[in-house]
């Protein structure tokens, strides 16, 4: 196999060139998601409400892993907020993001269809 692809398919965890952006990423699964992508190799930006958790979650994680992850503050139920954290994103890695996981949120009980903007 040649091509772009050949890469990962003799390394498939192998995530030294990658950017990861995990939502949600200073507790629970995304915290255990940040932290698997780091140990791979790759730069990780945690993004939680709080600063101070995202900052936190980021600094214990740059500490095991060679010092390649970033916090930032975002509320995923404000699309203002989502907005900076684009613009954020685009200033810090140079609009390259390989990898987003959305591992946050709150559960809202109804059909997909049915789930209006502001609840998403």
């Amino acid at each position: 196999m040649n091509g772009p692809l050949e890469h990962l398919a003799r390394k498939p965890f192998d995530f030294l060139e990658a950017t990861a952006v995990v939502l949600g990423g200073a507790t629970g699964l995304g915290r255990a998601m940040a932290e698997g992508l780091a140990s791979h190799g790759a730069t990780v930006c945690i993004v939680s409400r709080s600063a101070e958790k995202a900052k936190a979650a980021a600094d214990v994680i740059a500490g095991q892993f060679e010092g390649r992850c970033w916090a930032c503050a975002a509320d995923v139920a404000s699309e203002a907020s989502i907005d900076h954290l684009r613009d954020t994103l685009r200033d810090r890695f140079a609009g390259r993001v390989n990898i987003a996981i959305n591992s946050a949120g709150i559960n809202t009980r109804n059909p997909i269809e049915q789930i209006a903007l502001e609840e998403w």
